[in-house]
């Protein structure tokens, strides 16, 4: 297949996040519950990703058992020292506002071996690429969900959950590019190896940012978040 259809495809695949950003931001108000649900929802998600598809990926495809937990726990630490940096710099006035940082990051790593993956299969016949278009895009509406909640619960704007959403997206169509740039430099244990680490990054976030912002805002109950249609990217 022609390198640009395997990327016309890639990029499909990735604007699928886009659909999960129209779904939260249109228009009408959500209350803090529903919203709080959908990050329990999106941790739960992103720990079963990585329990069961990233670590095994990453042993499957050349790591050890303690070279994968190793990269995890690097990615853990990555977490949290993000999380210092946000602390002591003020990025975000509070814990949902930083989360939306940090998920937006994360789900950008964790989709630049998916835009790989798709542009390899399609390399190798149409069937095999559209069949995994598919499949990524799918679970990339979820992700973009995830990625919004915490952006419209912290009193955001839709600008800028849209341009978090961008974020996401961009690492599925780097890893596009990477794969059709850069194929002999992308090989099986290195991207072993990032699927390891992405997974220590999507279970500490859920663990330390997620889960706790969900309750909160399950808690909370009551009122109504109502996306704000302003150009303004907001706090």
């Amino acid at each position: 297949m022609p390198p640009a259809i395997a990327l016309l495809l890639a990029g499909a695949a990735a604007s699928a996040t886009m659909a999960g950003w129209l779904m939260a931001t249109r228009g009408r108000s959500w209350p803090p519950k529903a919203f709080g649900a959908a990050l329990l929802l999106a941790a739960l998600a992103m720990i079963l990703i990585s329990g069961f598809e990233l670590l095994p990926s990453a042993i499957a495809g050349g790591l050890s058992v303690a070279a994968a937990a190793a990269w995890a726990f690097a990615g853990g630490v990555i977490v949290v020292a993000l999380q210092s940096l946000a602390r002591r710099f003020g990025l975000g006035h509070n814990r949902l506002s930083r989360s939306a940082t940090l998920i937006a990051v994360a789900i950008g790593l964790h989709n630049i071996p998916e835009g790989a993956a798709t542009v390899a299969a399609a390399q190798l016949s149409v069937e095999g690429g559209v069949v995994t278009a598919l499949a990524v895009g799918l679970h990339n509406v979820p992700e973009g969900i995830a990625v919004v909640a915490p952006v419209m619960a912290s009193g955001g704007s839709r600008a800028r959950a849209f341009w978090y959403t961008c974020i996401a997206t961009g690492g599925e169509i780097l890893g596009a590019l990477i794969a059709l740039a850069f194929a002999e430099a992308l090989t099986q244990t290195r991207v072993a190896a990032l699927l390891a680490l992405v997974a220590g990054l999507m279970i500490t976030l859920s663990v330390v940012e997620l889960a706790p912002s969900g309750l909160t805002l399950l808690r909370r109950g009551g009122g109504g978040v109502q996306a704000r249609f302003d150009d303004d990217p907001g706090p």
